[in-house]
């Protein structure tokens, strides 16, 4: 969880409340784990996005570009056959290379939460009708609505971006059932998009 806004959308916006009527308020103490698999589910989000295809593409020609200049042929079957047999090389560099990230994040994401006290720190959380506030007794933050650039969850926890790579954290276990459908029916009424899988609706 990271980042900050306090730009406030206008008050038609209804409060968000569970499926009983109630108004979502509950209390976090993040964990190790809650922060490890947000960033596992940014980094599967971050893979279908057009960067990473391009980032594959530019791989593709650089292994094909590679070949040929080994190989000292320009002609047109050379450079079929080139482009041809660079494609498994690249998919195979590619895949490695988010191997390697996604090992990594395990020993990254455990480290920052060590790191970070905020991370650690016992923070109550109540979606109103502006936005999300986070308050702890490290600060207070609050998140409008309207400076959300997409959400996305899946069995195990919510996110909200404020930016491109920057994100809120809210974990499924710190909240009831009812709690839970009712951020997931209110976010998907919001006019911020969802991105991503879908989560179930039962633990």
């Amino acid at each position: 969880m990271s980042g900050s806004a306090s730009t406030e959308q206008g008050s038609s916006v209804p409060t968000a409340r569970d499926s009983n009527g109630e108004p979502i308020r509950f209390q976090v103490t993040l964990q190790a784990e809650d922060y490890l698999r947000a960033n596992q589910l940014n980094l599967r989000l971050r893979l279908f996005r057009r960067g990473m295809i391009l980032a594959f593409l530019a791989l593709w020609i650089f292994y094909s570009l590679l070949d040929l200049f080994l190989g000292g042929q320009w002609t047109g079957e050379r450079i079929i056959g080139s482009v041809t047999a660079a494609f498994p090389v690249s998919l195979a560099v590619f895949a490695a290379i988010i191997l390697v990230s996604w090992l990594y994040l395990r020993f990254s994401s455990r480290r920052l939460f060590r790191q970070n006290k905020m991370l650690s720190t016992a923070q109550s959380i109540s979606a109103g009708a502006n936005g999300v506030d986070f308050s702890s007794s490290l600060g207070q933050s609050h998140i409008a609505y309207a400076l959300l650039h997409k959400w996305a969850a899946n069995d195990h926890l919510i996110l909200l971006y404020p930016g491109d790579n920057l994100f809120y954290l809210l974990p499924r276990r710190c909240v009831n059932e009812e709690q839970w459908r009712g951020l997931i029916a209110f976010l998907s009424a919001s006019a911020c998009p969802r991105t991503g899988p879908r989560p179930s609706q039962a633990r």
